[in-house]
């Protein structure tokens, strides 16, 4: 008798628990497959209000920048501007909101601003191989190419990662194809180093 009252128990709070975490899920996924369709359509103000929800709900930075991209392709500048400022401060040791922000005054065409949050974001970065990966990134994102190459280049040197594959990587949406095959060569070097070690 006592087990059935714990199992029901069990049960009951088991329910609870998943079924709105059920609900959550497929009304985010719906909304995600929404905001992006509109965001595909360039309906920015449609695929605007489904990316700062589904933000709102995750936090995941994915859906931030999104949000913040429908917010610049609709010239929404200085709401662009709050948000991207607000991640910054919540986010201090994530240099790659740095890149959004300098992107944004890109658009708005303020080129020496623009530059110095993408310099500010470089000076920023540390050996931590997720920094620098997701900092590169968000350049990338951005066609900041160069910055990227920095980004790679200076976590080579501060870090114990050599980033071999994506400076190949990078290269290749360059076209730098010589720069590319030797990063290519020298990481199959070092990874045949590695195998007879």
């Amino acid at each position: 008798m006592i087990l059935f009252t714990m199992k029901g128990r069990f049960i009951y709070i088991f329910i609870l628990i998943i079924i709105p975490v059920q609900l959550f899920s497929q009304t985010t996924g719906k909304d995600i497959r929404l905001a992006h369709e509109y965001f595909r359509s360039k309906d920015y103000d449609k695929a605007e209000v489904l990316f700062k929800k589904v933000f709102d709900k995750t936090d995941a930075k994915v859906y931030f920048v999104y949000y913040a991209n429908c917010l610049i392709e609709q010239s929404k500048f200085d709401l662009a501007e709050k948000e991207i400022k607000k991640q910054i401060r919540r986010h201090r040791s994530d240099p790659s909101y740095l890149v959004h922000l300098g992107y944004l005054y890109r658009k708005q065409e303020k080129h020496d601003e623009a530059v110095r949050q993408f310099d500010k974001a470089v000076s920023k970065l540390t050996n931590n191989t997720s920094v620098v990966r997701s900092l590169a990134y968000a350049f990338m994102q951005r066609q900041e190419y160069d910055y990227a190459e920095m980004v790679y280049l200076r976590g080579r040197s501060i870090g114990h990662e050599d980033y071999r594959s994506e400076l190949a990587n990078l290269y290749a949406v360059q076209r730098k194809y010589e720069k590319m095959i030797n990063e290519y060569l020298d990481w199959l070097q070092e990874s045949s180093r590695n195998l007879d070690a």
